[in-house]
C-alpha cells in the first residue's frame, strides 16, 4: 500500500534521541542531588511529552514537578543534539519524499521550541511541510493535531499514514481514522494496539511510496 502524505512522530521514530534525553534527565536529577537512573529506565519514560517524562523520573522525590520540568528543559536545550541522529534509512527516505513532492509532517509531543531546535541543529527542517509540537493542538493520543495536519495538507485521510513508535501515535491514528505504521526500532511500545503495518528499520518505509 502506498500513501500521498506521511505524518511522523519525532523521538524514537525519525530521530534516535534517547541518549540525549537520558543525559538531560540524569543531569536534572544531579541538579537536585539525586542518583542517576539507567538509560533503559529513562527510555521507558519517553513518549507522552516532557512533563510526563519528568513526573516519572522524579516520582517520590518530593521535588515539585513544574520546577523540575523547568530545570530539565533548560538542560536539554543546551544538550539537545550531542548524540541525536536520524535512524538508519530515515534521511534517505525523507529525501525520496522531497524528490516525489510527497509531504512529510512532524507531529510530536516534544515541546515546540525543543522540536524546532533539534531539527535545526540536525539541518533537517527543510524536509517537512509542517512541524507541530503539542502546543498547537494538544498532545497525542488526542487526534486533533493529526486531523488538523490532514486538513492543512488538503489530502484524503485514506491517503495519509501516521508513523510512530508509541501507543500515543497508534491511538491518535486510530481515533483519526488513518492508517498507522509502528516502528519497532523506537523507544516506545504498542502495548496492545493494532497498527496497520509494522517495520523494523527505516529502510522499510520505501515500500509505502
Amino acid at each position: 500500500m502506498t500513501f500521498k502524505a506521511f505524518i511522523f512522530d519525532l523521538d524514537g521514530t525519525l530521530v534516535d534521541s534517547g541518549a540525549d534525553i537520558a543525559n538531560a534527565t540524569n543531569l536534572m536529577r544531579q541538579h537536585y542531588k539525586l542518583e542517576t537512573i539507567p538509560l533503559e529506565t529513562v527510555f521507558s519514560y519517553i513518549g507522552n511529552g516532557a512533563k510526563k517524562l519528568v513526573e516519572r523520573a522524579m516520582v517520590n522525590t518530593g521535588i515539585e514537578v513544574d520546577d523540575a520540568l523547568k530545570t530539565f528543559l533548560e538542560i536539554y536545550q543546551e544538550n539537545i543534539c550531542l548524540k541525536s541522529c536520524f535512524f538508519d534509512g530515515i534521511e534517505e527516505f525523507l529525501k525520496e519524499l522531497q524528490k516525489r513532492n510527497i509531504p512529510a509532517v512532524v507531529l510530536t509531543n516534544k515541546p515546540q521550541a525543543m522540536t524546532d531546535k533539534l531539527l535545526k541543529e540536525m539541518k533537517a527542517t527543510s524536509y517537512f511541510k509542517l512541524i507541530y509540537g503539542p502546543e498547537a493542538y494538544g498532545a497525542k493520543p488526542s487526534p486533533i493535531g493529526l486531523k488538523n495536519c490532514i486538513a492543512q495538507l488538503g489530502v484524503e485521510k485514506s491517503d495519509v499514514v501516521m508513523v510512530g513508535d508509541h501507543t500515543t501515535d497508534l491511538n491518535a491514528a486510530d481515533s483519526a481514522g488513518v492508517k498507522s505504521i509502528f516502528c519497532t526500532f523506537g523507544l516506545g511500545v504498542k502495548d496492545g494496539c493494532n497498527p496497520d503495518f509494522i517495520i523494523s528499520s527505516g529502510e522499510e518505509l520505501f515500500k509505502f511510496v
